[in-house]
């Protein structure tokens, strides 16, 4: 390690020393608190239990149990909190990956032990697959591996394994048993450790935390009956649970400090890291395996969205093969190409809208891809290059586990068995059909600036013209361009100013004080656009309308009246992600126990009066037409009859069902929000087919 390294080491270690030394504070109050209701409980409580038992003097038992067994008992948990980390589990088990092993996967697993051999690792204990554009590893218990040689777990995305080639593959993997190479830091990676450990007894809540919660509310409802004695037990229990509030919130406060000192140090263990994959497999494989993991994780959600469009429409390509055709779609639309034999150097080639600003967060654990790519520039070659398609290191079975994995949740697993036997697409077919999806769901590449950033406007207010000029000019195409990037680039600059650990950035090629940005003159720039962005919308609607048969009117009512709906959606998320955090954390604001009573009240007004109604009016609205249009019938039929449905009274109901139920109603709402996402990109298409046979009518005369 170098000097400055072996300085930061030194501060953060130093810090950590501090953390430690204050938790080790806490764990002595606790045996304190253990030692008290021990004491408390052999000399005062079971005696006078005992007492009052053979006397029958019951109402005394009763008082007796409140005011010291039941708090003698709540002291023992308060006490045994602190210890509650040292032995704590990692939980295996994620509904979000399988475990494989070497039998079913002989060819990963030589994969992978070449990296662990290059880079003095143990094989990993365990090895899952998942369904992330990723790789990680962990431990089954952290405390443990800072002292002992614990294995750890290793987890793979099988989207990795999209276009990418085995040379790629390995550098994502060998980044991340760089952390823990015997080569590697020794001091850098306990303090990785320590500070995951830190960041758990901060932050982390268990089934402990569920329990003590649980406690004591059932002994501050339990103190309700005590009276005088009661109000008392309620005083002492409200006082010691918030002195636990307390220290929780000590400890991240000092978790927060520890972290300002770890970012830099983090980042500049991802640099060691990402030097110990680029002495493994050559700087070219890493920078290459960077890029298309980038632009892999931006197109899997889209990918996905095509896949369950394919079966809904009778049709199946396996997953991966959707995923692989999507991006080089995607890729060949921004003027490149993309496969596991070709070894890409330029991020830039895969960034549709870069932005005109750009900064370094030192607050941050992570480096951007761009300064990672750049740091391992000096980093050496490696002259013979095998490439060999990634995918080829799997079995057969595992590309089929990807899509049990999480992609069926929503999709009828007998009809895409069926599918599969029945009606699979050949790769000619497949990529036809995914191109004419991605046109129909993003528009056509010159049409997609003039229809994606739509606004609403009086239609009635506007004169159609026959003689309105043509709209979709190359000028009016790069004014709705820099319309989009201004106003990105605006909202960055305000972000930046809102918050205090970003100091600098660079905007135009020159470097700012993040308080110094031109805010004004960006503010001036898009109000000046913004005039000239509305005035094209309303040239679209007015060229369309006149040079049309179709109803243009009406298709706009339907786009405008979709776009509010979903505006009365958004604004219904924060109100639910709001009663969600104070049923899970009723105490973070002071709020009694049975302030629950008013939340789940106002849980039912919000559905009764808010959801439903939108979901009503969006199915008298619009339904008939989305059905038109191709959308799931029993989807849309689901969201009615919930919307119908009686809403029960949640003041009857557990808090557990409570979650689960605002877990329905968030998935109805997105449900609907779906259905009007697609009958507005339905309409939007609809439109630009009109402007090209307007255009086409034009070139025939």
């Amino acid at each position: 390690m170098n000097s400055e390294l072996n300085k930061q080491c030194t501060i953060v270690l130093f810090k950590i020393v501090l953390f430690f030394l204050s938790y080790l504070l806490l764990v002595a109050f606790g045996c304190v608190f253990v030692y008290v209701a021990y004491y408390c409980f052999i000399n005062y409580g079971l005696p006078g239990i005992m007492e009052c038992y053979d006397s029958g003097e019951f109402f005394s038992l009763l008082c007796i149990v409140l005011l010291i067994a039941l708090p003698c008992c709540f002291l023992l948990l308060y006490g045994l909190y602190p210890l509650k980390f040292l032995l704590r589990k990692s939980n295996k088990s994620d509904a979000s990956r399988v475990e494989v092993t070497k039998e079913k996967m002989p060819k990963l697993f030589t994969l992978i032990e070449e990296v662990a051999k290059s880079t003095g690792c143990k094989m990993p204990l365990h090895v899952f697959l998942s369904n992330e554009v990723n790789a990680s590893v962990f431990y089954n218990n952290t405390l443990q591996s800072i002292f002992f040689p614990t294995r750890k777990n290793l987890v793979v995305g099988l989207g990795l394994f999209v276009n990418t080639n085995t040379e790629e593959v390995k550098s994502i993997i060998a980044h991340e048993f760089g952390h823990f190479a015997q080569s590697s830091m020794k001091i850098g990676s306990v303090i990785y450790y320590l500070n995951t450990v830190m960041h758990d007894m901060a932050f982390q809540e268990d089934r402990w935390d569920a329990w003590l919660d649980k406690y004591f509310r059932g002994l501050m409802n339990l103190c309700r009956f005590g009276g005088w004695y009661g109000v008392i037990g309620q005083i002492v229990l409200f006082l010691l649970y918030h002195i636990l509030v307390f220290v929780k919130d000590v400890l991240r406060w000092m978790y927060k400090s520890v972290n300002r000192s770890y970012y830099s140090l983090s980042r500049q263990m991802e640099f060691d890291a990402d030097r110990v994959a680029c002495s493994i497999v050559g700087k070219e494989m890493f920078v290459s395996a960077m890029i298309k993991v980038s632009f892999a994780s931006v197109a899997e959600s889209n990918a996905v969205a095509s896949w369950r469009r394919l079966l809904s429409v009778g049709k199946y390509a396996p997953f991966y093969d959707v995923f692989a055709q999507y991006e080089k779609v995607k890729a060949e639309e921004l003027c490149t190409t993309i496969s596991y034999d070709k070894i890409e150097t330029c991020l830039d080639d895969f960034d549709e809208e870069p932005s005109e600003i750009t900064f370094t967060n030192l607050y941050s654990d992570h480096p951007s891809e761009a300064e990672r790519i750049e740091k391992v520039q000096s980093m050496p070659s490696k002259q013979e290059l095998h490439l060999q398609k990634a995918l080829d290191v799997l079995s057969v079975s595992s590309v089929e586990e990807w899509e049990k994995l999480f992609l069926c949740t929503n999709t009828n697993e007998t009809q895409r068995q069926a599918l599969m036997k029945t009606n699979t697409l050949s790769e000619t077919d497949l990529v036809e059909w995914i191109k004419q999806d991605y046109e129909g769901v993003c528009l056509p590449k010159f049409y997609r600036p003039f229809f994606e950033m739509m606004g609403r406007f009086d239609l009635d207010s506007l004169d159609v013209d026959k003689n309105t000029q043509y709209p979709f000019t190359e000028a009016n195409r790069t004014i709705m361009k820099a319309y989009k990037m201004e106003i990105k680039d605006a909202q960055i600059m305000h972000q930046l100013q809102l918050q205090d650990e970003i100091k600098y950035a660079t905007y135009r090629g020159k470097v700012y004080a993040v308080s110094d940005l031109p805010c004004e003159e960006k503010e001036a720039q898009v109000k000046e656009l913004s005039q000239k962005h509305w005035a094209i919308l309303q040239q679209i609607y007015s060229y369309l309308a006149a040079n049309s048969e179709d109803s243009v009117k009406a298709m706009y009512e339907y786009l405008f009246a979709g776009m509010n709906a979903i505006d009365s959606l958004n604004a219904l998320d924060e109100d639910i992600d709001k009663l969600r955090e104070r049923y899970m954390h009723p105490y973070d604001d002071d709020e009694e126990p049975d302030d629950y009573c008013d939340l789940k009240i106002e849980l039912g007004g919000m559905v009764r009066q808010k959801l439903k109604p939108i979901m009503l009016d969006c199915s008298t609205s619009f339904f008939e037409l989305c059905a038109k249009m191709g959308c799931n019938q029993e989807r849309l039929n689901a969201i009615v009859v919930f919307a119908q449905s009686e809403t029960p009274d949640y003041t009857n109901y557990d808090i557990k069902v409570v979650l689960a139920e605002i877990n329905r109603i968030l998935d109805y709402r997105k449900a609907l929000k779906d259905v009007l996402m697609g009958m507005i990109g339905y309409i939007k298409g609809d439109l630009v087919n009109i402007a090209q046979k307007i255009e086409q009518d034009s070139e025939v005369v």
